[in-house]
């Protein structure tokens, strides 16, 4: 579990980006999402990976919600299906390493499984 400042060091978010998208109810803190000043907010590990996946999406220029959308599957399923093309995500990121880690491999047409 990390605090929303972590996160956005993790994730390459901004603080108002993590605090919007908490606000719009695409990332669930734990306990009270609006605790109130000075008392921060705290992620659990399954909101730390849909943000990561979520921020990589949207610097790749999908839009929210579908980037939303994409992130939970490619978590759920192991994989998205994107215009034509399949995502993986990366399964052990290392985000002590690089700062700003790639957390999508690369693409391949649609039956192509190989990755």
């Amino acid at each position: 579990m990390i605090t929303a400042h972590d996160l956005t060091i993790v994730a390459d978010l901004t603080y108002r980006q993590v605090d919007y998208w908490t606000r719009a109810g695409y990332l669930t803190p734990t306990g009270n999402p609006a605790p109130g000043s000075g008392i921060p907010r705290k992620y659990p590990d399954d909101q730390i990976d849909l943000a990561v996946q979520m921020s990589r999406l949207t610097k790749a220029g999908i839009p929210m919600p579908q980037a939303r959308d994409i992130a939970h599957e490619l978590l759920e399923h192991g994989r998205a299906r994107l215009r034509g093309y399949l995502l993986f995500p990366i399964a052990d990121v290392d985000l002590a390493g690089d700062p700003l880690p790639d957390v999508i491999r690369p693409i391949s047409r649609t039956g192509d499984t190989a990755a």
